[in-house]
């Protein structure tokens, strides 16, 4: 199945199996290997979506230690059976946040 995705108004069409082709993009959400295929045919994984208990774990970690090595992220990943590259990735966005929230409570 195929879902055009109108960036300039946000809207979503169901067209079926058909590849469309708009100045605004176009997402195949449905495929073989999870990816999504966005403007100009420039393919990205989907966002990853986790569970609670995963999220809860990711935060203690990150309380206790904001930066891991390779073999610490590999053994967090595979204690909560995710990908080593989901853990970096999170890591890296949950420090942007961290940095930014920092940032506004000294401006305060």
């Amino acid at each position: 199945m195929t879902i055009a995705f109108d960036l300039f108004n946000g809207s979503l069409q169901l067209i079926g199996h058909a590849m469309v082709s708009s100045r605004y993009g176009v997402f195949k959400l449905e495929n073989p290997r999870n990816e999504i295929f966005g403007v100009g045919g420039a393919r990205r994984a989907r966002e990853a979506s986790f569970t609670r208990l995963q999220i809860a774990e990711l935060e203690k970690r990150f309380h206790k230690q904001k930066y891991l090595a390779s073999a610490e992220r590999a053994a967090l990943a595979k204690s909560l059976k995710m990908t080593d590259a989901q853990v970096k990735t999170w890591f890296q966005n949950r420090r942007t946040k961290w940095r930014r929230q920092t940032a506004e409570e000294r401006e305060e």
